[in-house]
């Protein structure tokens, strides 16, 4: 679809939606990516910055996220939320959205993927 985000763009926006839906939750920066074009390789590095980043949070750490206010930006729009809104509403959303694009995207390119590589629950004999 010529109008949508490329494979590579939607693979970054996914990776940056998993720090954008969890760092404002614990008051903490996420790491910065360059959104750029880039290798598999670099890809994969990404993915790993965000992983580590991600494993190092703890359930504390979102103990009181329900309820702070979390000021972002979608798209032009500047907005401002509680935790739980922004993270139900917003983030995750757009987390699944673009993910759903990496999928429909690999799928459209040949990779043979079902419904059990996109949730890890579904199981076909």
């Amino acid at each position: 679809v010529p109008d949508i985000f490329t494979l590579w763009q939607q693979v970054l926006v996914t990776i940056g939606f998993s720090l954008r839906a969890s760092a404002p939750l614990v008051e903490i920066a996420a790491p910065i990516l360059d959104f750029h074009e880039k290798s598999l390789a670099q890809l994969r590095h990404d993915i790993d910055t965000a992983q580590k980043f991600l494993n190092q949070l703890t359930p504390a750490q979102f103990a009181n996220s329900a309820k702070i206010p979390v000021a972002h930006q979608a798209g032009q729009a500047e907005l401002s939320m509680t935790g739980q809104t922004y993270l139900q509403q917003y983030a995750l959303p757009n987390f699944f959205f673009h993910l759903s694009q990496v999928y429909a995207l690999l799928r459209q390119y040949g990779v043979p993927l079902g419904n059990h590589d996109f949730d890890g629950f579904h199981q076909y004999n």
